[in-house]
């Protein structure tokens, strides 16, 4: 072949094997941010309303918490997610546009709002009603009527504090494809230590692999958001096209 176009995509942190103690997958109001954003979608499960796991009932509280296996290096995820903060942010904000009752409340450890007019997009969610509390959450408990407490840090203020909330949603970290390794040694190209793929130089040609004409698109490389995964599709198939046209020539 004259090109390869590696596209392996992601994979989701699973937080039922980490970070237990965010009660994922024993309490059923926790559930994960890809799991919501099916609940907002019009053709989800629920066509577009928000109902609890437990009993079908409209929440009136809702809480998200960052960085669930993102920054850890406990985990050996330390990397930023880099899309949580504004796919999080974006999630509550359709949620209080629709349900301006909501209590809703973002758990987070910094607000990282990458990408064109994303800081102004955060300033309005602010204004809007969504809280955000720069916190470290700790653990999380079930009560009888299956609303979720929080115990956090507010790293702010340094003080401990509580939040019960119906629903709790996790924002979990983008992790590269189990597939990364092996098929880096079939290719001859290099992966980090992390096993996202190494590009020839971010700076200048980062679609490009570690070897000349296999070339890099997607989240292969390390998290992007939708528009950047885009950009570097259409990077790599034009990139691509160019060997094959030298040898029709």
């Amino acid at each position: 072949v004259g090109s390869i176009i590696v596209a392996t995509g992601y994979e989701l942190f699973e937080p039922l094997e980490m970070r237990k103690e965010y009660g994922y997958g024993k309490y059923p109001n926790v559930i994960t941010a890809m799991q919501y954003e099916r609940l907002l979608s019009s053709f989800g499960p629920t066509a577009g309303k928000i109902y609890r796991p437990s009993d079908h009932k409209k929440p009136s509280s809702i809480a998200w918490i960052q960085c669930v296996g993102s920054r850890s290096k406990q985990l050996g995820f330390p990397y930023c997610s880099r899309v949580c903060c504004m796919y999080a942010t974006k999630e509550a904000s359709i949620t209080k546009e629709t349900n301006p009752d909501t209590d809703i409340t973002i758990f987070y450890m910094d607000l990282r709002a990458y990408g064109k007019d994303f800081q102004e997009y955060y300033e309005k969610a602010k204004r809007s009603g969504v809280n955000f509390i720069r916190g470290r959450p700790s653990s999380v408990f079930e009560n009888k009527d299956h609303s979720i407490t929080i115990r956090y840090l507010d790293t702010h203020t340094r003080e401990v504090g509580e939040k019960t909330v119906d629903l709790l949603v996790l924002s979990t970290a983008i992790m590269p494809s189990k597939v990364n390794k092996r098929l880096a040694e079939i290719l001859s190209i290099e992966v980090d230590e992390y096993g996202f793929f190494r590009s020839r130089s971010v700076m200048s040609d980062p679609i490009l692999s570690t070897r000349e004409g296999i070339y890099l698109a997607g989240c292969n490389q390390g998290p992007k958001d939708i528009p950047d995964s885009v950009a570097m599709g259409s990077g790599a198939a034009a990139n691509a096209v160019f060997p094959i046209k030298d040898r029709e020539k």
